[in-house]
């Protein structure tokens, strides 16, 4: 909330060339995990060994939070500290046909992304105070809610 609407698909669709340019010779170097159509569709091989080599090939502080999601621990309960526990927890969730892979993600991802979020705003409202953070706000705010 309080960025434009259409923020993300405005970067996207103006830098689309650098994105392929970033991006081809890394999804090359996944191969055969991940591929290319001739008509730039990228192609996902989903069998239980390749979700596992996705998933280790994370970066280790998205790993602990995909194997707290995935655990079920709720707020508070701590993160798993060894690279033995993550590994493991990889490889049980790539190999459980229950699990929602992508929720998984796409909660670990939001964790991520509200703690963030969160240290950025006290940050904010330390660093300017408070008629400084509630002028940014309302900026934000209109933003989101009045752009083009």
């Amino acid at each position: 909330m309080g960025e434009h609407p259409n923020k993300v698909q405005n970067i996207v669709a103006s830098n689309l060339g650098g994105f392929d340019e970033i991006y081809v010779p890394l999804i090359s170097q996944l191969h055969p995990l991940v591929r290319l159509t001739p008509d730039d569709l990228v192609i996902q091989e989903m069998s239980p060994a390749s979700r596992c080599q996705h998933l280790v090939r994370l970066p280790s502080h998205l790993q602990q939070h995909i194997a707290h999601k995935y655990k079920g621990g709720g707020l508070g309960s701590g993160l798993f500290t060894t690279y033995e526990d993550i590994d493991l927890i990889m490889v049980q969730l790539s190999t459980d046909p229950t699990a929602d892979i992508p929720q998984i993600l796409r909660g670990a991802l939001g964790n991520l992304v509200w703690i963030s979020s969160l240290r950025q705003t006290v940050t904010g409202f330390l660093s300017t105070g408070v008629f400084g953070s509630l002028r940014y706000a309302l900026e934000k705010f209109k933003k989101a809610f009045f752009s083009d």
